[in-house]
């Protein structure tokens, strides 16, 4: 069965970014009596995305989108999602079409639509 979010996303992987707090997100979602640590890190490997460790740098520019109106209501995963693009000049990959009203400055891409809006 294809998965049109899956597939757009994976035209995007050999370039991708993420920080250590998207990675915590997604780790921490997932039940250890589900599927055991060795498993989440073999899937990550394969995936083969450079992770950016969260450094005194990421956690000051993380703090500091928190005071910009469109910071306000992100989460610490979302606020680091954010200062990678920031940083790195790269667009955002979501599955949240309410990202593409933060008006950050940052490009925003809209690759499908996720049940609660995560990025």
């Amino acid at each position: 069965m294809n998965d049109p979010i899956k597939d757009k996303a994976a035209c995007y992987l050999p370039k991708a970014v993420t920080s250590a707090a998207s990675v915590e997100e997604v780790f921490s979602s997932i039940s250890p009596k589900l599927i055991p640590a060795e498993a989440k890190y073999a899937a990550l490997k394969q995936l083969n995305l450079q992770i950016i460790p969260l450094s005194l740098r990421y956690a000051d520019m993380i703090g500091s989108l928190r005071h910009q109106p469109y910071g306000q209501n992100l989460s610490l995963e979302q606020r680091a999602t954010l200062a990678l693009a920031i940083d790195y000049n790269i667009p955002v990959l979501t599955t949240n079409p309410q990202w593409q009203k933060l008006n950050t400055g940052v490009p925003i891409l809209v690759i499908g639509h996720a049940q609660e809006g995560r990025a």
